[in-house]
């Protein structure tokens, strides 16, 4: 039976879909207002028969005005907030799973990792079988990283204290889609061919390709410890 996975891509789309929806209402918005602005320069130069009339007119085209700035503000602030609710949803996921945790802790990993018996390689060899637990790989880098200042062994050092940070490639990821989003909603202002707007989907199929297939189990199993066949 296939393991369940939680792919960072399907935030990233999230986030595509998100801007996209997005996108279009400001853009509809966006056209409506220049649209009024364009048809107040005609009524500028048509004239009025009298000042009440102005007024009458100039007081529904601010009304207009005002309304269509407060729904294009509104779609950006709401965009926003959504981009932002995607990537809270996605630290929670993958930030909880690259995140020391006690219930990760595998006793007897834990017990031959104190041991004080295993080599630099089987060290290496242990972090592998803990692919997917981060509080066992931190616990070892930690272990690989006092080998390598007990041997004075740098190159050995840096690889431990590497293997003990947290992988930020997924927040990494999403707060560059998150970025594009902010910048292309507003592309060119109401311009449906504004620079980053274009732009927008190449960017994030590129963001997508350097961490397609990243994941993490729905589920760790046997809390994080290698599972034996």
């Amino acid at each position: 039976m296939l393991e369940e996975r939680i792919f960072l891509t399907d935030y990233i789309e999230k986030m595509r879909t998100a801007y996209h929806q997005a996108r279009a209402a400001f853009v509809l918005y966006g056209e409506a207002l220049e649209k009024e602005k364009a048809n107040w320069q005609k009524e500028l130069q048509r004239g009025w028969s009298n000042n009440e009339s102005r007024q009458r007119d100039y007081a529904k085209h601010e009304a207009t005005q005002r309304d269509l700035k407060n729904r294009l503000e509104t779609v950006e602030r709401e965009a926003k907030a959504e981009f932002t609710e995607i990537l809270n949803e996605a630290n929670a996921v993958f930030g909880r799973h690259y995140r020391a945790t006690p219930e990760q802790i595998d006793d007897k990993g834990l017990a031959l990792l104190n041991s004080g018996v295993m080599t630099a390689k089987e060290l290496f060899a242990l972090a592998d079988e803990y692919a997917d637990n981060y509080t066992m790989r931190k616990l070892i880098g930690g272990k690989i990283e006092e080998l390598g200042a007990q041997t004075r062994d740098k190159e050995l050092e840096f690889k431990g204290r590497t293997l003990k940070l947290t992988p930020t490639v997924y927040s990494d990821a999403l707060e560059a889609v998150q970025t594009w989003g902010n910048y292309a909603l507003r592309s060119n202002e109401f311009d449906r061919t504004g620079v980053f707007d274009r732009q927008f989907d190449q960017r994030i199929d590129e963001i997508r390709a350097k961490v397609e297939g990243y994941s993490i189990p729905k589920a760790a199993p046997n809390n994080g410890a290698p599972v034996s066949e």
